[in-house]
């Protein structure tokens, strides 16, 4: 049997089968596979192959049968998870579940923009645990990292166009901002102080009476409150804030970490950026209170 070859790959004819027959081999997704091809004249065998070979060089052939689940997490698994932070990387699995839990079963190079907008829209709609609809920025959140993950799908030749190029971000309304004056920031401080709503929700009226730690519970309260409204911190920042991290001779607090939660339990962790570790100069007053909430 004579065998000559086109490229790579071997050509030859094939007797009991009676047809002229190609066999080589080509990448997909980094792993070596193997392609037969035949055809009843050599010639038209020739024309096969040469398409074959410019369709795997223009990324268009694809044998695969990845589903949207099946890629979404081995691409949080090998592009994502080694790559950021553990709390971000938990974001993204959120995210990308809405779509998983929608396209799951489907074929990842199955998607269409138009289903895809249409989801999207959606979400904005009925999305979410409640189903009362997500905000736009979350939806767009969730496109933009289904948006990345075909990309890299696309560099991969799993599919040979992103569907997500094709929709839409949703519209987003900016919220005001609205800046409290001294007389309601007074009143707040105030409400802090007397406790009343640390308990809300308890049906038992003599519950703050009767517990012990009630008193230090509301200083507890009033000194977050207050602490919050002299720095301006994020929750996250503020519950990651430790007595180690005030200077009390200089006065200022010295912000690296944060109380995130993650994977069901409260952690401590650095934050994401250089920028964002700073120091926060204190009022005397503001130190004169957390001196108290210290001792107390």
């Amino acid at each position: 049997m004579a065998r000559r070859a086109w490229g790579e790959g071997s050509v030859f004819y094939d007797k009991i089968n009676q047809r002229w027959t190609w066999r080589g081999t080509y990448l997909l997704n980094g792993i070596k596979t193997q392609k037969t091809l035949t055809a009843k004249r050599q010639i038209d065998l020739k024309e096969k192959v040469e398409k074959f070979k410019f369709d795997v060089g223009q990324g268009i052939y694809d044998n695969t049968k990845i589903t949207v689940t099946e890629w979404l997490k081995k691409y949080l698994t090998l592009f994502i998870q080694p790559t950021v932070r553990p709390s971000t990387f938990n974001t993204y699995a959120e995210k990308l579940n809405f779509v998983m839990r929608e396209f799951g079963k489907r074929k990842l190079k199955s998607l269409t923009a138009i289903e895809l907008q249409n989801f999207f829209n959606s979400l904005a709609i009925d999305g979410g645990a409640k189903q009362q609809g997500l905000s736009p920025t979350s939806v767009n959140t969730i496109r933009r990292y289904f948006k990345a993950a075909c990309q890299t799908a696309v560099k991969n030749h799993l599919i040979t166009d992103n569907p997500v190029e094709g929709t839409k971000a949703l519209r987003t309304k900016k919220p005001d901002i609205v800046i409290a004056n001294e007389e309601e920031v007074l009143r707040l401080l105030a409400v802090a102080k007397e406790g009343k709503y640390i308990y809300e929700g308890i049906k038992n009226p003599n519950y703050i009476a009767e517990n012990i730690g009630t008193k230090y519970y509301i200083k507890c309260f009033y000194n977050v409150v207050n602490l919050d409204l002299g720095t301006g911190l994020r929750s996250n920042e503020l519950f990651g804030l430790r007595w180690t991290d005030i200077n009390w001779q200089k006065g200022y607090i010295d912000l690296k970490k944060q109380l995130l939660h993650i994977n069901q339990k409260y952690v401590f962790v650095e934050l994401k950026t250089q920028k964002a570790t700073r120091k926060i100069y204190l009022d005397e007053g503001l130190i004169r209170e957390l001196r108290d909430w210290k001792i107390y």
